[in-house]
């Protein structure tokens, strides 16, 4: 008689609930609950960048850093100079006028957001991370390298 291992018996137990959650509660709890995933995983993205701005902005002119970046697919990580939002000055990505206006409003909880988080059209999120500005206004999406350039005034933000 074949022996049973521990793990084929957890694995057929997981399946049972997956297979289970769908039949009773059908697909869209369960992609909302991946797509929780990726919004934590964009938001920790932001939060590294930030920490990193902050550690290079302290070091000497001139100094860099080169950063990977893992963006979920179905969203864009979106790089701004709050002094110029407008969607002329974009490298690859014309943005919604919606993100724009948010970002010159004085009165918008996004005012001078410089970091965005775009999840589809209409769906925005900016943040703000001190003394951070691109070379040029871009999204990236997927795997990409940044680079992080202490330029004196700020830290300046490019992508590969």
């Amino acid at each position: 008689m074949p022996e049973i291992s521990v793990g084929m018996v957890f694995a057929f137990l997981i399946a049972i609930i997956l297979i289970g959650s769908i039949l009773a509660f059908g697909l869209g709890p369960l992609s909302n609950l991946f797509q929780f995933g990726s919004q934590a995983q964009l938001y920790n993205e932001v939060k590294k960048i930030e920490q990193k701005a902050e550690w290079l902005f302290d070091q000497s002119w001139g100094s860099q850093q080169e950063y990977q970046i893992a963006v979920p697919s179905g969203s864009k990580l979106c790089f701004v100079n709050p002094d110029f939002p407008d969607a002329y000055s974009w490298k690859n990505w014309p943005p919604e006028d919606i993100m724009i206006n948010l970002t010159k409003d004085p009165y918008s909880e996004y005012y001078r957001s410089n970091v965005w988080i775009w999840r589809g059209k209409g769906k925005w999120e900016g943040y703000k991370i001190p003394n951070l500005k691109p070379d040029q206004n871009f999204c990236v999406e997927g795997s990409h390298t940044l680079w992080l350039i202490n330029k004196g005034e700020y830290v300046e933000i490019s992508a590969e």
